[in-house]
């Protein structure tokens, strides 16, 4: 995950990260707030969701699929490339702003189309064939492999 993190684009790296390492589905991450992250407890609340669904192809922002809002605990190295990304890409006093904004407007979240060209372009760079949704059970194969050590 460290190639894909290293070779991926700077403003995607992060959100790329948070599907590794939290699991969270690609609508989740991509309707993440600065405000959801809490740097001191160490956890990520998950309340929303985006889905590109509207006529004229602005975000509609939703409860997460099946209602599973939730916090996850953020392991270091997730925490430190997410705290990085704020400090470099997203400087500022908003708590609301998005942490991962679409390009030049910024008063919306990360469009999916712009996720899913850049998740292909760091695949070819690195030499990978599975989904970014695939991401999600990387985590989720990660917490198993803990279960089955304690």
């Amino acid at each position: 995950m460290g190639a894909v993190i290293g070779q991926a684009d700077p403003q995607l790296a992060a959100l790329f990260a948070v599907c590794a390492f939290a699991g969270l589905r690609l609508g989740e991450a991509s309707a993440l707030k600065v405000s959801d992250v809490d740097f001191l407890r160490r956890e990520l609340r998950v309340c929303r969701q985006v889905q590109f669904k509207t006529a004229d192809g602005r975000a509609e922002i939703r409860l997460p699929k099946y209602g599973s809002e939730r916090t996850v605990y953020l392991p270091d190295g997730l925490l430190s490339v997410l705290a990085e990304h704020v400090r470099q890409l997203r400087p500022g006093t908003d708590p609301e702003r998005w942490l991962f904004p679409g390009g030049r407007d910024e008063s919306q979240p990360v469009h999916v189309g712009m996720v899913g060209r850049g998740w292909c372009a760091v695949r070819e760079r690195v030499g990978l064939a599975f989904r970014l949704h695939d991401l999600r059970h990387f985590y989720a194969s990660g917490w198993s492999q803990r279960a089955v050590m304690w």
